[in-house]
């Protein structure tokens, strides 16, 4: 991999107020008329859908919904943001959050194992006193292939979701803030690292 020759900002006037991004140098059967050879097929014929079904059920339930989005960072190489299922919360509560990323064609980020090159992305939340955040559910990834070096990644769209547990004591008809701050790295050619600051807010409801 080549190197980022040095250091490059965004410019601030091109991103939303509360986004930063920073770039430094890279790091690199029953019987039928048809018979039960027919009946058979058909079985056979049922079971992707099946599987398809059960895969989509888990691969919803891995996944939060995109019920709520912060404004986004964005670069030429990704635009990410921190999204929620809902848009709502109760005391005493689970809510899922997830980095969104979407990466630029060629460019691609890692998992938290990233093989024998990479980096994974970080989230560090701000929460209220009481909340506390899980840790990332990584996505199985693919392999990324770089010349003798294998990594192991994601390209295209990724969601890394994770869970943040509320306690029984907020206040109703308030709002809950969420701060995350959360760095990835991109590679292509070269290796870009990139952060930004990310913000939600969403209303104290009754149980129920």
């Amino acid at each position: 991999m080549r190197r980022a020759p040095g250091a490059t900002r965004v410019p601030v006037e091109t991103l939303p107020a509360t986004v930063r991004i920073v770039r430094r140098p890279g790091t690199g059967v029953a019987r039928s008329s048809g018979g039960p050879y027919l009946m058979t097929m058909r079985r056979f014929a049922i079971l992707p859908a099946m599987l398809l079904a059960l895969v989509g059920a888990a691969f919803a339930s891995a996944h939060p919904a995109r019920a709520l989005e912060s404004r986004p960072a964005v670069s030429a190489q990704a635009e990410v943001r921190l999204v929620a299922e809902q848009d709502a919360v109760a005391p005493g509560t689970e809510l899922r959050v997830g980095l969104l990323l979407r990466l630029a064609p060629g460019w691609h980020t890692y998992w938290k194992n990233p093989g024998d090159a990479g980096a994974p992305a970080e989230i560090t939340f701000s929460l209220p006193d009481g909340a506390t955040a899980g840790p990332i559910a990584w996505p199985l990834p693919r392999r990324l292939p770089q010349g003798p070096l294998v990594a192991f990644g994601y390209t295209g769209e990724v969601l890394l979701p994770l869970t943040i547990s509320l306690p029984a004591g907020l206040a109703e008809g308030r709002s809950l803030p969420i701060e995350a701050a959360a760095s990835w790295l991109v590679c292509a050619e070269i290796c870009i690292p990139e952060e930004a600051n990310f913000r939600l807010e969403l209303p104290v409801v009754a149980a129920g």
